[in-house]
């Protein structure tokens, strides 16, 4: 299968050096895809996106991504969500999916998904979803650079 990528499908700068919030977006519709993506961006975040699986997993391998957000089918989440753990264990994996039971979630959430939105969920909301894992990873395991920048910023405030 040929790896698909749009416009977007870059690595930005900050995200390739480690230094910003960047989010990997999978999501098999461009169009949902694309304002999706477009909203995350107004909210701050650095966004590449892709269309199948393969696409996603090369763009991880080139670069340490934040967050992940998985728009596809239960079965494709579970198979991306438990490679994405295995590669990146610290990356946020919220899932996009059509409405699902709650023993189908309890899968998603037990395979490596942290949140499971129903794909209708407002871009307000999958914002707060990525906002609030972001601020529990600074919590538990701040980046050393992301610590190194903010006792400068401390420092250079002193």
């Amino acid at each position: 299968m040929h790896a698909s990528f749009d416009a977007y499908a870059h690595v930005p700068e900050s995200v390739a050096e480690g230094l910003g919030p960047g989010v990997l977006l999978l999501s098999a519709d461009p169009r949902q895809g694309f304002a999706l993506s477009q909203a995350l961006v107004a909210s701050g975040f650095m966004v590449s996106r892709c269309q199948t699986l393969p696409a996603m997993y090369e763009l991880q391998a080139r670069a340490r991504y934040g967050f992940a957000i998985l728009h596809a089918t239960q079965n494709e989440v579970l198979a991306a969500a438990a490679r994405l753990r295995t590669l990146s264990p610290g990356v946020g994996i919220v899932a996009l999916t059509a409405a699902l039971s709650a023993e189908a979630r309890v899968q998603l959430l037990l395979c490596g998904v942290d949140n499971c939105l129903e794909e209708q969920a407002s871009h307000e909301e999958i914002a707060a979803v990525l906002q609030a894992l972001a601020r529990r990873g600074m919590a538990q395991a701040a980046p050393a650079r992301a610590l190194s920048m903010l006792a400068d910023g401390i420092q250079a405030a002193a």
